[in-house]
C-alpha cells in the first residue's frame, strides 16, 4: 500500500502515512475474524463491535467479503477521525514533531482513545520533548509486549527523535 491510495479519502499527508502504516501492521483479512484480545475485526483491524458497519458498508460486502480497497477507505476515515480526535485530547501534539502525530494516531487506531490515555507517563514525557523517556515509558509497558513491530518500530522513531534533539 502506498500513501496515495488514501488520496481518495482525504489529501491529508499524516492520515496517508499512518493509513499505510496501519494497513501494514493489521494486515489485511476480508473476512470476520477474531483479533488476538477477542474482538470480531475484518480489514485492516477494524474492530466491527466498537466500530459496527453502518448499512452502506454492509453492502459493500459480498455475503461478508470485503474488497481490499473498501477495507482501506473504511481505514483512511478512521484514521482521519482517530487523528483528530488525538488532535483534540492532545493539543500540544499539534506543535510537536509529526512522527509524534503518527505515533500518536496510530496507537490511538490501535488500543482506542481511552487505551492511549493511560500512557500518562510517555504523554507527559512527550508533551514535554522528552522523547527518550517517552521511549522507555513505551517500552516499559503491556503494550509494548503484546504488539510486537509496531510497539517496537514506535520505540525507536521515540529514540532517534530524542538523539536528534541531543537529549541526554
Amino acid at each position: 500500500m502506498t500513501p496515495s491510495k488514501c488520496k481518495q479519502y482525504n489529501e491529508d499527508r499524516e492520515v496517508a502515512l499512518v493509513s499505510t502504516v496501519a494497513a501494514e501492521f493489521e494486515g489485511f483479512r476480508n473476512t470476520v475474524y477474531r483479533c488476538p484480545v477477542g474482538f470480531r475485526t475484518v480489514g485492516f483491524g477494524r474492530n466491527v463491535e466498537v466500530y459496527p458497519w453502518n448499512l452502506e458498508e454492509l453492502a459493500e460486502g459480498n455475503n461478508c467479503d470485503y474488497p481490499e480497497p473498501v477495507a482501506y477507505g473504511w481505514l483512511c476515515k478512521h484514521i482521519e477521525t482517530t487523528r483528530r480526535h488525538v488532535l483534540i485530547h492532545h493539543p500540544w501534539a499539534v506543535t510537536s514533531p509529526e512522527e509524534i502525530r503518527l505515533i500518536l494516531t496510530d496507537m490511538a487506531y490501535n488500543i482506542g482513545q481511552k487505551g492511549l490515555k493511560g500512557f500518562v507517563n510517555m504523554l507527559t514525557a512527550m508533551r514535554e520533548g522528552l522523547y527518550l523517556i517517552a521511549a522507555e515509558q513505551l517500552k516499559d509497558s503491556k503494550y509494548y509486549t503484546q504488539t510486537g513491530r509496531r510497539s517496537k518500530a514506535h520505540y525507536e522513531t521515540l529514540r532517534s527523535l530524542g538523539t536528534a534533539t541531543g537529549e541526554i
